[in-house]
């Protein structure tokens, strides 16, 4: 055998560090003791023990391992029987099955995840089955597994002698035997591979299962891709070294001989099952799926609550209104117990009806709210809605010793004032009100002109920016130095100043906006009488001061202010002093009006 040439070498060598040199870098990265940005702080296992002590990583890491198992056992057998039909038998119409069994294949993930949702909604709507969830992410991703597995294992056929299987025919062999120990034998590495190839693109998928997925169902490609919006952390570095790792360890268990292949894949099976109907099985009494957004309550209130109501919580989580609205909108209403809708959304929400009236009796702890927070604009009565935190939206910024702060919004639409990388913040009426603002305007507008004109300058901060980000992934950039500034919310603020006490938050003085998330009920909540009972907790004096010590937002709870730490009591990035109130609106619906709202956001975004 010939010898391979420098060049060869140094091509394959390119070929591997190509190929190998982003995992490299996120695996070392995992072990790195800064949690913020790329300096390497020392080395340190700590993330790696967070992650294996969070039971929200662990539910995901089962939630993924169960889908990928039983939808890849299920897709490989239909998928085997359908190739080796398309390759051994004829009847009419085999092409045109041929030619539609790759449909699923080149169509985009989006149209297939959109058409499974869509189908499930029409079968709930009339057979009642099918609620969104992990026996839908099943069979969703068996229809797209199918595909794959038959053309892998069709190709495998198409290079088998048919006379083989004629000759153990003509030795006496019936037909089923001639399969068994014939045909399926020689087709057993394309069924592997089909199989391997299945289980591949379960593990990885997010598009179809984001779509279908349903409360306590979210796997690790969807809890990655809602941690990556809030920021690149050790942590999730660490979970992706361990998803390569398992890679790993499955092309290894490859090398083996194949029927401990075949034991070692039907033990994976089996154990899936049992995990499966042991989680269906047990667990506590009650129930209550709570959809809320990131890092936004305190999971030890969420422990309490079920100790207290033999409840199992599930936690769904939200990035922004509009993956709030499109999930509430596509059947939502009838998974969730709990929704945190903010401000000028929850209108909106009524007028669609996809939030049910409160029982006032049944929640007693409403008259503990401040009256400046009781029966706000958008929900006179709270008739819907029952207030959860409120703050306020202005800039964090990173500082030193010597540097004069100009607090105002023109260090983000003013270029001659910008004193460095920023981020707008990705949320049309928390962005669009700074700009009115700037402009002496309401945040409240309904005059076309002043949209326009607050439209204008959000495109010029827009091409001058590091883009549009959450704001969790705002302050977590600014922490990391990706960025000199960014709009957020104040409570993220006052968490990275903690991190960080060269970073500072303020309200800039031409003013800006009061909002308030609430809590809610789905117009069809599977578990009210829960619902009402997790409402009337939050609104306790104690849960609510807790809630507002961990989240650093102000309460709107006058009873749990006793409770408040004193420090954050005085803390006027907080609770901001009368001055700063003076010069805040709260964000309300603005009726018609809104179609403006959204083609200038639409705009912002899109040019």
């Amino acid at each position: 055998m010939r010898r391979p040439s420098a060049l060869q070498w140094t091509g394959a060598a390119a070929a591997y560090l190509f190929l190998y040199a982003p995992i490299a870098v996120v695996t070392a990265y995992s072990f790195n003791r800064t949690k913020y940005g790329t300096a390497w702080g020392g080395f340190t296992t700590r993330w790696y023990g967070e992650l294996l002590a969070s039971p929200e990583k662990l539910a995901a890491a089962r939630n993924t391992l169960l889908l990928a198992v039983l939808s890849t056992a299920v897709a490989t057998v239909l998928g085997s029987l359908l190739g080796f039909g398309l390759s051994r038998y004829g009847f009419p119409g085999k092409k045109l099955f041929s030619w539609l069994m790759y449909v699923p294949v080149v169509i985009p993930d989006i149209v297939m995840a959109v058409a499974m949702l869509l189908f499930f909604a029409l079968v709930r709507s009339r057979l009642g089955i099918f609620e969104l969830g992990l026996p839908t992410m099943i069979v969703a991703h068996i229809t797209f597994e199918i595909p794959f597995v038959a053309i892998v294992v069709r190709s495998r056929l198409a290079g088998i002698d048919p006379a083989i299987e004629e000759a153990a025919r003509d030795l006496g062999a019936t037909a089923l035997q001639t399969f068994r120990h014939v045909t399926f034998p020689m087709a057993l590495p394309g069924v592997v591979a089909g199989a391997l190839l299945a289980f591949t693109l379960s593990l990885d998928d997010f598009v179809v299962s984001f779509f279908t997925a349903g409360p306590g169902s979210t796997t690790l490609p969807i809890l990655i891709y809602s941690s990556v919006k809030r920021g690149i952390t050790p942590d999730i570095n660490a979970l992706s070294t361990l998803i390569v790792l398992a890679s790993v360890l499955g092309t290894l268990l490859m090398a083996l001989p194949a029927a401990i292949r075949v034991r070692a894949f039907q033990g994976v099976v089996a154990a899936g099952l049992v995990a499966l109907a042991f989680g269906w099985a047990a667990g506590p009494k009650n129930r209550l799926h709570l959809f809320i957004y990131s890092e936004y309550i305190d999971p030890r209130i969420i422990r309490d609550f079920e100790r207290r109501f033999d409840c199992k919580v599930t936690v769904d989580l939200f990035e922004d209104p509009a993956g709030m609205m499109a999930k509430l909108r596509g059947g939502g209403t009838s998974l969730y117990d709990v929704v945190v809708p903010t401000d000028f959304l929850v209108s909106t929400l009524v007028s669609s009806h996809l939030l049910a009236p409160l029982r006032h009796e049944r929640i007693p702890n409403l008259a503990n709210l401040d009256p400046r927070f009781a029966s706000p604009p958008f929900d006179p009565g709270n008739r819907y809605t029952a207030a959860y935190q409120w703050g306020t939206v202005g800039i964090y910024m990173r500082t030193t010793a010597d540097q004069a702060i100009d607090r105002t919004w023109g260090l983000v639409f003013d270029a001659s004032r910008q004193p460095g990388s920023f981020l707008l913040m990705d949320s049309f009426r928390e962005m669009i009100a700074p700009a009115l603002k700037y402009r002496g305007h309401s945040v409240n507008t309904v005059d076309a002109n002043e949209l326009r004109e607050a439209r204008d300058l959000l495109l010029g901060a827009k091409r001058r920016s590091l883009g549009f980000e959450g704001s969790v992934g705002g302050k977590n950039r600014v922490l990391a130095r990706a960025a000199s500034l960014a709009v957020v919310y104040n409570g993220d603020a006052v968490r990275g100043t903690k991190d960080d006490p060269a970073t500072v938050f303020f309200v800039p003085r031409e003013g800006g906006q009061i909002w308030m998330d609430s809590l809610a009920i789905p117009a069809q909540a599977p578990h009210r009488d829960m619902a009402e009972k997790f409402i009337d907790y939050i609104l306790a004096p104690e849960v609510g001061a807790r809630l507002s010590n961990f989240n650093q937002y102000a309460t709107p709870n006058r009873a749990a202010l006793p409770f408040i730490r004193p420090a954050d009591r005085a803390n006027p990035a907080i609770y901001p002093p009368p001055e700063v109130m003076d010069r805040l609106e709260l964000v309300t619906d603005v009726g018609a009006a809104l179609k403006l709202y959204d083609e200038v956001w639409t705009e912002v975004k899109s040019r």
